[in-house]
């Protein structure tokens, strides 16, 4: 088939919702998960890229490799959580052979052969000849170590602003999320008991035949003949005890090949919804790859029916409706949650329900904008919250609360600033804004006088006035919907103004130009 046409196939089949032979599942073909490259991306100085993520969809655990820059030679120890699709990581493990004045909270791995898939990694770390494999589950996940040197051997756990305390076997504690008040809480245990465990602190560590409390950096010592070391661990936003049960109950051995294989099993299920043909192999990944990266965000951190909400600080019953958070709305409303209301239908709903138990739970009664396991970071420009409602609703979802919505929606665009980057209420811009129809530029060399203005951000005139008509019009359709006659008169500006944007397009030099976007 012509590589047009399949792309044009693709289009159609997506659009009308048509099922699709898993064509991969022959025997001795590539799956949908073998043309995933999660290096794509990843190499960029002008832009902060997409990192080589290891993770089930969806899915609360999620881990990358941490390079000093996105090229470099040397990795920051191993990770454990990523709390924020690419800016945050909580707790750090590192291994070491060697003098113990040596030891760091953080060892610089260089490192080699390295492998990695959707749900599995592989490393030789080559400074101390440690060969390193991981596989994770949802809220779990599974190390493991093989030593080439006869060495003792020792086990580094870093939580930085944080506390942590042993036992010998299991390490268990705390970590702040630097800038908010949220806790990431971890339980780990290793199969294979400590001789010694110690702490490391202001560069001295102490070693110690007892169990080890209040410490930032634990370190578990091995004896010499301890050629390989695994570990198995559990996260959780609730509670140290709540990790312990997430561990328990997705990981009840440390057998690494298994868990891997039942990642890759799931992966497939989810990148094998949708099953193409034609086009070449390049292609192929370049599709897959994209698709495997829409399954990042937003994540479940529901646990055990249960979830830590930053938006009011508290531990909340989810009710059988799982709590999706990290989403930065700016980036995902034009693709991303329309590809979801098509291809994952119940989870799109479950994530509007999560945006409006976020509103309900902030100070004010706004749409996120950029909701985070921290919080609502309010970033960007406009409110695209109220585009991903609308689409969703109007493509057949109607397991949500419409008017809660619309109600989240219309105080977040008439009582926030549209000021970017901020959550501070309307201000003298946004009076002018409603009087005139357009967000006001600085004129020239006039000096920014307005609280609410980002110092870095500025006011960016053109892209709140386009983003703001856009959610203003999608708003009047809500209201539409709801049979608020009167709202879905007020916010049909938008229309207007992109009418009157048409006329003058039209009415210049150029109307064929204009005419070929119409």
């Amino acid at each position: 088939m012509n590589h047009r046409w399949g792309v044009v196939l693709l289009f159609v089949v997506l659009l009308l919702g048509i099922p699709v032979h898993h064509a991969w599942a022959k025997q001795g073909e590539k799956t949908p998960v073998d043309y995933v490259n999660p290096y794509i991306g990843n190499i960029s100085h002008l832009l902060v890229p997409t990192f080589p993520t290891i993770h089930l969809p969806n899915s609360m655990l999620r881990v990358y490799p941490e390079r000093k820059d996105y090229t470099g030679n040397q990795m920051k120890g191993l990770p454990i959580l990523v709390t924020n699709h690419r800016e945050k990581s909580a707790f750090n493990l590192s291994l070491f052979q060697g003098d113990t004045s040596k030891l760091q909270p953080i060892i610089p791995f260089s490192y080699d052969h390295e492998v990695i898939k959707p749900y599995y990694y592989s490393v030789y770390l080559d400074d101390y000849d440690i060969q390193v494999e991981y596989a994770p589950s949802h809220q779990s996940a599974i190390y493991s170590f093989i030593f080439s040197h006869d060495t003792p051997s020792y086990l580094i756990v870093n939580a930085e602003d944080g506390e942590l305390a042993t036992n010998g076997q299991a390490v268990y504690g705390y970590q702040c999320i630097a800038g908010s008040d949220t806790k990431v809480y971890l339980y780990l245990e290793t199969e294979q008991l400590a001789l010694k465990c110690g702490v490391l602190a202001n560069g001295q560590y102490t070693s110690s035949d007892r169990g080890i409390s209040g410490a930032s950096t634990i370190v578990l010592e091995y004896v010499l003949d301890t050629p390989s070391l695994n570990l198995r661990y559990g996260v959780s936003l609730i509670s140290v005890e709540q990790a312990k049960r997430n561990l328990e109950r997705e990981i009840n051995n440390y057998d690494l090949k298994v868990l891997s294989e039942a990642g890759r099993r799931i992966w497939n299920e989810k990148l094998g919804k949708i099953s193409v043909t034609g086009g070449s192999e390049q292609d192929k990944t370049v599709f897959y790859t994209s698709l495997y990266r829409t399954y990042e965000r937003m994540i479940c951190i529901s646990e055990d029916g249960k979830y830590y909400s930053a938006f009011d600080g508290k531990v909340h019953n989810d009710y059988g409706i799982p709590f999706y958070t990290d989403d930065w709305i700016w980036d995902t409303y034009r693709a991303v949650h329309p590809l979801r209301v098509i291809i994952e239908p119940k989870m799109e709903t479950d994530m509007i329900s999560s945006f409006i138990r976020m509103a309900e739970q902030m100070e004010q009664f706004w749409m996120p904008t950029f909701p985070e396991i921290t919080g609502d970071t309010r970033r960007m420009n406009s409110n695209h919250g109220v585009a991903t409602v609308i689409d969703a609703y109007n493509k057949g979802l109607k397991g949500f609360d419409l008017d809660k919505a619309y109600t989240a929606c219309y105080k977040a665009i008439t009582e926030k600033t549209l000021a970017p980057w901020s959550a501070q209420p309307v201000g003298v811009l946004d009076r002018f804004y409603k009087n005139h129809g357009y967000f006001p530029a600085l004129g020239n060399n006039e000096r920014e006088t307005v609280k609410e203005v980002n110092d870095k951000e500025k006011r960016q005139p053109v892209a709140v006035t386009l983003g703001t008509v856009y959610d203003e019009w999608c708003l009047s359709q809500i209201a539409k919907q709801l049979g608020k006659k009167k709202t879905t008169n007020i916010f049909w500006r938008g229309v207007l103004i992109i009418k009157l944007f048409i006329t003058v397009l039209l009415s210049s030099s150029i109307p064929k130009i204009a005419m070929a976007f119409l």
